[in-house]
Formats: structure tokens, C-alpha cells, sequence
């Protein structure tokens, strides 16, 4: 079984590490991030931005590690 964390954005931004920012320290932000998930946890993101009432959304589907190292 896994874990699907779903994020979605309206404006093209996923605002993943925000609250994990201290001091500008991007990287300890993204490595503070990736520890808060298991090995069995895969990320939906569905993305809005430009997508009329019409459409369906663009869903992309990573695991931590793929998003931590992009």
C-alpha cells in the first residue's frame, strides 16, 4: 500500500518547503522536507494554472526523492 500526498496549485507554484525555510537555507529546507516522508509515500501534484472549468488538470505523480532532487 502507499501513501499519495496530494498538492494542488492554481498559479504554477507548490510551496513545498515554506515552513521548513530558515535563514535562507534552501537546501536543510528541501532535506528537512524529504525526512517528514516514508519510503511508500508518492506525490500527486495537479496543477490549475491555465486549465479552463471545461478541462481536466495536468497531474504529474513523483516519489520525494525524485521532487528533493529536481
Amino acid at each position: 500500500m502507499l501513501k499519495v500526498s496530494v498538492k494542488g496549485s492554481q498559479d504554477g507554484s507548490w510551496g513545498l518547503t515554506q515552513s521548513h525555510l530558515k535563514k535562507a537555507d534552501y537546501h536543510a529546507a528541501i532535506d528537512t522536507w524529504l525526512k517528514r516522508h516514508k519510503e511508500r509515500t508518492i506525490l500527486c501534484f495537479v496543477q490549475f494554472k491555465d486549465v479552463s472549468l471545461d478541462q481536466l488538470p495536468k497531474v504529474y505523480l513523483a516519489s520525494p526523492q525524485e521532487v528533493a532532487s529536481a
